[in-house]
């Protein structure tokens, strides 16, 4: 019982060091951005909203800053339908590459049986045709030989021989 009181007299200590360590983060955040605002020089800060005035757009004048405080804190449409559009654009992306990657495997693919079609008019062709199986042999220097015979394969030189001895 003494050291289950113990332990909840460490807990509460360290709650209370952790509520007084966040504390002082907030303030020295509220502090540190009360020094840069005031250290800000008013006419080296370009202002946008008068560029935007020029160009007949309406925009927040600096008189209206609570209004635009209170326009930040809340989502508004247009951001809502900005954030609606990047999301579908986001998606036509990935889409876009998803169909790309699906090509390019389609295309390997293909060529894949390509090449083993023309593997196989290649041997078919071929003058050197395989003693056991028939298949034609493309290159001579690809040829098994045994007892004088080419076999397309080092398996069919030995099944031959086999079949030969029985």
């Amino acid at each position: 019982m003494k050291a289950r009181g113990e332990i909840e007299r460490w807990r509460d200590d360290q709650w209370e060091k952790l509520r007084i360590l966040s504390e002082e983060r907030q303030s020295n955040e509220k502090i540190s951005n009360a020094i840069i605002r005031d250290s800000c020089d008013p006419e080296d800060h370009i202002d946008t909203t008068n560029r935007d005035k020029d160009n007949g757009s309406s925009a927040i004048t600096s008189n209206d800053d609570e209004v635009a405080v209170i326009d930040n804190e809340i989502p508004t449409t247009a951001t809502a339908h900005e954030r609606k559009k990047a999301k579908a654009a986001a998606k036509r992306k990935r889409a876009k590459e998803k169909k790309k990657t699906q090509k390019s495997l389609e295309k390997k693919e293909t060529e894949k049986l390509q090449r083993e079609e023309a593997k196989e008019a290649k041997k078919a062709a071929s003058v050197l045709k395989c003693r056991l199986c028939g298949t034609g042999i493309p290159k001579p220097s690809m040829a098994f030989s045994r007892l004088d015979q080419l076999f397309c394969s080092s398996k069919c030189a030995r099944t031959a021989v086999k079949s030969d001895s029985t």
